[in-house]
């Protein structure tokens, strides 16, 4: 399957205005969703990275959490360090669910970058099973 490659730039705003028409988000979660995009699209540019995971780090700025989620765990199931930088990103998501797959990988990933931002994420997270599932990660160490 060819990697899924980055739309072409439309007028500015033209994301913003569709999402606020379909009533599918916030403000605040299509400005996070662009700067995450734009993270991604920045990390694949400079690292090689599989076309599997180019395609699921894209998913992790799908304007729908589910597609967040599914990208999120996918990339846990991986375990490619690779995307430990972009993950830790996306430990920012206004959706607590992303935020749980988040952890997941991250807990599945592993490394010294993936535990030191699960310790800093525990200390700002205020949902409780993202919580719990951080400091499952963190036992893992």
């Amino acid at each position: 399957m060819p990697a899924l490659k980055r739309p072409k730039p439309r007028k500015p705003g033209f994301r913003e205005r569709v999402l606020g028409m379909l009533g599918v988000m916030s403000k605040k979660e299509v400005d996070h969703l662009i700067w995450l995009e734009e993270q991604v699209s920045n990390f694949i540019e400079k690292k090689a990275v599989s076309e599997e995971l180019e395609e699921l780090l894209q998913g992790l700025y799908n304007p729908f959490f589910g597609e967040r989620w599914r990208a999120a765990w996918l990339i846990g199931e991986l375990k490619d360090k690779k995307a430990v930088p972009i993950l830790v990103k996306a430990l920012r998501d206004t959706d607590p669910g992303v935020r749980f797959a988040v952890a997941g990988a991250l807990r599945k990933i592993g490394g010294k970058e993936a535990k030191s931002a699960l310790t800093s994420a525990l200390k700002k997270e205020k949902t409780k099973f993202v919580e719990d599932e951080i400091k499952k990660a963190l036992k893992k160490w």
